[in-house]
This record gives C-alpha cells, structure tokens and sequence, in this order.
C-alpha cells in the first residue's frame, strides 16, 4: 500500500486515482494525524508526503511513522530543503512541487519493495 499524505484534497485525490489507475494499492491522508492512523492500521510499503501540513510538520510525521516500520519515506514539498539532512532524517528521496501524476507514478515504480505489489489487472 502507498500511503499519500498531502494537505490539498484535489492533489491528494489525483495522486491516489493515478496510482490506483496504474494497479496499486494507495490511500490518502490530508493530515498528519489521520496518515498515522492509516500507518497503524496497515503498515504501508510507501509513503510519499507533503512536508506542510495543517497539524504537524512533515519532520515530526517522519518521527511518528518510523518506528511503524522501515518502508521508503519521500518528501514533496515547496521549498528547497537540504538533500543530505533529508537524508539524514530518513526520508529515502525528496521532490520540489509540483509532482505531476506521471512523476508520482515514477516515484512508486522506483521505491515499491516489489512489482508483485500491483494488483494482477495492472496495464504495464
């Protein structure tokens, strides 16, 4: 499962609808909050997230998810952050906005454990 958390519900929605068209598995989260309780009812293979969010910041998000498991974090964000402290603080890529569907795409096919993942109607 990837877990989407992005704070704008149009975005989060398309991301999820393109991956989901696309033959995985994706939720979405438009808080910190509900992303967490996503985490903890199915640990997710990916999550991809917004560092800006209405309740908590993308940073203390990292915190929370971590102990949840060792899956591939990606930051999207809008401003330019240091690439060897996002690194650092285990976020396995970092994007600037905009992410366009095909990049979301992109970014699961390259970080999914496995391609197995997919369900089995997929298109290639």
């Amino acid at each position: 499962m990837i877990l989407i958390v992005e704070d704008n519900p149009p975005l989060m929605a398309l991301w999820v609808d393109r991956l989901q068209h696309h033959g995985y598995v994706a939720v979405g989260a438009t808080t910190g909050r509900e992303a967490i309780g996503v985490a903890i009812e199915g640990t997710p293979d990916l999550v991809v997230m917004d560092m800006n969010l209405p309740d908590m910041s993308g940073f203390d998000l990292v915190a929370a998810l971590r102990p949840l498991g060792s899956f591939p974090i990606v930051a999207v964000t809008g401003a330019e952050l240091e690439a060897a402290e996002m690194t650092r603080l285990g976020f396995a890529e970092t994007h600037l906005k905009p992410v366009f569907p095909s990049a979301m795409l992109a970014i699961a096919d390259r970080l999914m454990p496995t391609v197995s993942r997919r369900s089995p109607k997929a298109s290639p």
